[in-house]
C-alpha cells in the first residue's frame, strides 16, 4: 500500500523530468533553477503560455507545471514535492490544519493571477442535424443538468429558453471532473447559492453512497464532484474534460463545466447563463470582469465569490485561480525565479490580446496591487520596478457594475457562508447588500449589511421580473406591486500586459502546425502514461 501511495509523487516527478526533457537547447542552458510546480487545469491555458514565452530571452527562466487539479496541487505543495502550487480556490481547513506541521511550508501567500469564466461547454446537434451554437440555460437548468438523472435536451426548462431551437429529446451526458478541482468547488458553490432545492435533491439521491466526499454528504461546496450515477462520464483536468466533449462520436450530446477558453480553442461553443437580471451573457472579459466585480476580499488576498450579482451584463459563475507561493525558509535563487515568473504573469502576461484568444479577463489594477505585495514576500524576489515587464500596458481599472437588488415581491436569493446575498426591498426604500460569510478563524457567523451607493427602488409596477420557479422572465404583473427599476451606481473589478512569440505557446500565430517541439511533448507524454501504467501494474503484483 505504501508503493502505490507513492505513485502520484512518481508520476509528477516523471512528467516533471520530462518537461525539462523537452526544453529548447537555448531554455536548457538558461541561468537560475528550475522551478516545479501545479495544480489548477482551470488557469492551465495561460500559464503554459507564459511558461513558454519566459523561456525566451530575455527571461530565459525554466518553469514546469502539471495542470492536475487544483487539490492536487493544494496537496503536492503541502507534501513539498512543488515549488509552487495553482489553486481555484484557498487552502480548505484540513489543509490548513495539515500545514501546521510542515515547517517553513505553513508560511505562505496567495497570488492572485487569472480571472476567467467558468463555462458550459457543449455537444448538441438538433432536430435539423445542425450543431447548435447559441444555447441558452437558466441557472436552474445548468444545475440541473449536472445533478439529475435522466434529464432531457428538451427539457421544459431548457425548451423555454430556447424556443427557435429544435432540441432532441436524448439524455443530457454531464461529464464531469475525476479528479479533485477548484472548478467543481466553484461550480458546486454557485449552485448551493442559485438553485438550493436542486443541490438539496442531489445530495438526497446519493445519500446512500459512503464513498463520496464528508463536505459533500453534509451539503457543503465541494471540490470532488459525484460520480457514478446517471449517464454521467468523467475526465481527468480541464483538458480531459474537454477532450471527451469535443470528440465526434463520443461527445454527441455531452456538457462540460471549465474555463471558458477550453471550449474557444477547440472550437466548440459555450452555452449563455441567464444571470441575476434575467439576462443570458456569454464568458466574456468584460462579462466575467463584471461579475467579479460583487466578489468581497478577504484577509488572505483571496475573494468571496458572489453569484447574485444584478448587471445585466454579468456572467456567472465567474472566479479567480491562485499560484501559491512559499515566504519562508524557500530557496531565494528558485524565489527569484518564481517572482520573475509571477511577475511577468501579472503585467505582460496580462496584455489583451492574450487573454482575449485564451478566453481569461484580465486582471485589474487593484488584482495587480495585490499581487505586487504577495510576490514582495518570496525569499530571492527583486524589487517591482526590476521584476515587472516594461513593455507591458497598464492594469485597467475596474469596471462598474449595478447595485445588487431584487423586485419586490421576488424572494431574496439564498445564500451559503462566504457567499453575498441580495436583499429584498419595498418601492421607495434604499437598496442594501447583505454579507453573510462565516470567520475562518472563530467559526463565528457574521451579517453586514449596508446601503447600496447610487440611488433608491422607485415604487409602481415593475418593468421586468423572473419567475423564481423556472428562473425565465415573467410577466411583470406577478412578481409584486412594488418594484420600479433600479438606477445608481456599483461595485469593483479586473484588468492588463506583450511578449515576444514563444518557443512553445499555446497560441503562436506563425506556426502553420505542429511544432517540432510540441510533436515530442505529446511523445514524452505518452511515455509517462506508459511508465505510470508499468508502475500501478508491477505495484499491484507486490501488493497482492
Amino acid at each position: 500500500m505504501k508503493r502505490l501511495l507513492a505513485l502520484p509523487a512518481l508520476f509528477v516527478a516523471v512528467v516533471l523530468l520530462l518537461q525539462t526533457a523537452a526544453m529548447s537547447p537555448s531554455s536548457v542552458s538558461a541561468a537560475g533553477p528550475t522551478l516545479n510546480g501545479g495544480g489548477s487545469s482551470f488557469a492551465k491555458l495561460e500559464i503554459d503560455q507564459w511558461r513558454a514565452e519566459v523561456a525566451r530571452q530575455p527571461f530565459d527562466l525554466r518553469v514546469n507545471y502539471v495542470a492536475q487539479g487544483s487539490s492536487f496541487g493544494r496537496q503536492q505543495y503541502i507534501g513539498g514535492t512543488l515549488d509552487f502550487a495553482a489553486s481555484d480556490i484557498p487552502f480548505l481547513p484540513q489543509e490548513l490544519t495539515a500545514l501546521q506541521s510542515k515547517g517553513d511550508r505553513k508560511n505562505f501567500t496567495y497570488v492572485p493571477v487569472s480571472a476567467g469564466g467558468l463555462g458550459f461547454m457543449y455537444n448538441l446537434i438538433d432536430l435539423n442535424g445542425k450543431r447548435v451554437t447559441d444555447l441558452k440555460l437558466t441557472r436552474r437548468a445548468v444545475c440541473r443538468m449536472f445533478t439529475e438523472p435522466n434529464m432531457k435536451w428538451s427539457d421544459a426548462e431548457i425548451q423555454q429558453a430556447n424556443p427557435k431551437l429544435r432540441l432532441p429529446a436524448d439524455l443530457v451526458r454531464p461529464i464531469v471532473r475525476q479528479d479533485g478541482s477548484g472548478t467543481s468547488y466553484v461550480f458546486s458553490e454557485f449552485c448551493l447559492t442559485v438553485a438550493p432545492d436542486v443541490w438539496g435533491r442531489f445530495v438526497t439521491l446519493l445519500t446512500a453512497d459512503t464513498s463520496l466526499d464528508p463536505a459533500f454528504k453534509a451539503g457543503q461546496a465541494t471540490s470532488n464532484w459525484p460520480q457514478g450515477w446517471g449517464v454521467v462520464g468523467a475526465g481527468l483536468a480541464a483538458d480531459g474534460v474537454a477532450a471527451i466533449v469535443a470528440d465526434p462520436v463520443g461527445g454527441k450530446n455531452s456538457i462540460t463545466y471549465n474555463e471558458a477558453g477550453f471550449a474557444k480553442v477547440r472550437g466548440f461553443p459555450n452555452a449563455s447563463v441567464q444571470n441575476a437580471s434575467g439576462a443570458f451573457t456569454q464568458p466574456t472579459e468584460e462579462a466575467v470582469s463584471v461579475a467579479l466585480t460583487y466578489a468581497a476580499g478577504n484577509p488572505d488576498g483571496t475573494f468571496r465569490l458572489n453569484f447574485t450579482g444584478g448587471d445585466p451584463k454579468a456572467y456567472f459563475p465567474s472566479t479567480y485561480s491562485y499560484v501559491i507561493a512559499q515566504t519562508t525558509g524557500f530557496d531565494p535563487a528558485k524565489g527569484q525565479v518564481l517572482a520573475k515568473f509571477l511577475c511577468y504573469a501579472v503585467t505582460k502576461g496580462q496584455r489583451i490580446d492574450l487573454t482575449e484568444k485564451l478566453g481569461y479577463a484580465r486582471l485589474s489594477q487593484p488584482l495587480v496591487d495585490l499581487a505586487r505585495t504577495a510576490i514582495a514576500k518570496i525569499p530571492g524576489a527583486p524589487a517591482w520596478e526590476q521584476c515587472k515587464v516594461d513593455s507591458a500596458p497598464p492594469p485597467t481599472v475596474p469596471p462598474t457594475a449595478a447595485p445588487t437588488t431584487t423586485i419586490a415581491g421576488q424572494p431574496a436569493a439564498t445564500t451559503v457562508p462566504g457567499q453575498t446575498t441580495d436583499s429584498t426591498i419595498a418601492g421607495g426604500q434604499t437598496p442594501t447588500q447583505t454579507s453573510i460569510f462565516t470567520d475562518p478563524v472563530t467559526g463565528e457567523t457574521i451579517v453586514n449589511t449596508v446601503p447600496v451607493d447610487g440611488g433608491t427602488q422607485g415604487g409602481g409596477t415593475p418593468t421586468a421580473c423572473t419567475d423564481p420557479a423556472t428562473g425565465l422572465e415573467a410577466d411583470p404583473a406577478t412578481c409584486g406591486s412594488s418594484g420600479g427599476t433600479n438606477t445608481g451606481g456599483g461595485g469593483g473589478g479586473d484588468g492588463g500586459f506583450t511578449a515576444p512569440i514563444a518557443e512553445n505557446p499555446v497560441i503562436d500565430e506563425s506556426a502553420s502546425g505542429p511544432s517540432l517541439n510540441k510533436i515530442v511533448w505529446w511523445l514524452l507524454q505518452g511515455a509517462a502514461v506508459c511508465a505510470l501504467g508499468v508502475a500501478l501494474a508491477g505495484a499491484r503484483r507486490r501488493t497482492s
